[in-house]
């Protein structure tokens, strides 16, 4: 009896931790094109790694491809609560290159908010984007993307999900 509910929480507690990656999948979706703002050469070390980053209320997309081949990058989503924003095209890195994408703003994805995350964004002033809280004001910022090498079959394909936090100054503090 007891490995019973036993294995019916952790069944729970999985379920509910996968379904976090793919809250994008539950929410209506926004089609919007990466736009290319920088690009600069990287050192080949293997590894391929993504960052979301912001100045001011602008959010940009740093794609690093450290491999020796190509990567193609699909279904790059950023998501609030409530809706996401989604890539409609692939997007190619060369070998050895950081590209620098600019990605919906931050009043944008504040749409994707609900009513009371919206009031948030609108009575606070926006400070960052982060991992950790670094301010007692925060919302998450669903992050996640495909990508694979091309030529790879597509069950090859590799799903990257970030959860980000945007921070906010608390208005007089």
């Amino acid at each position: 009896m007891m490995t019973n509910k036993f294995l019916v929480s952790i069944s729970l507690l999985l379920t509910g931790c996968t379904s976090i990656d793919r809250i994008n999948d539950t929410v209506p979706s926004i089609d919007y094109d990466l736009s290319l703002e920088a690009q600069t050469t990287a050192n080949t070390n293997g590894k391929v790694a993504f960052f979301v980053e912001s100045a001011g209320t602008d959010m940009f997309l740093l794609a690093g491809n450290g491999t020796k081949s190509f990567i193609e990058l699909s279904n790059v989503t950023f998501a609030g609560s409530r809706c996401s924003y989604s890539t409609r095209k692939t997007q190619l890195i060369p070998p050895g290159t950081i590209m620098t994408f600019k990605a919906p703003t931050i009043g944008l994805i504040g749409l994707c908010y609900t009513n009371e995350d919206q009031m948030i964004l609108i009575s606070n002033p926006f400070r960052s984007i982060t991992n950790k809280p670094k301010t007692s004001v925060t919302l998450p910022l669903y992050f996640s993307l495909d990508y694979i090498f091309p030529g790879q079959p597509e069950e090859k394909k590799k799903y990257k999900s970030i959860n980000y936090l945007l921070n906010f100054d608390r208005r007089g503090v």
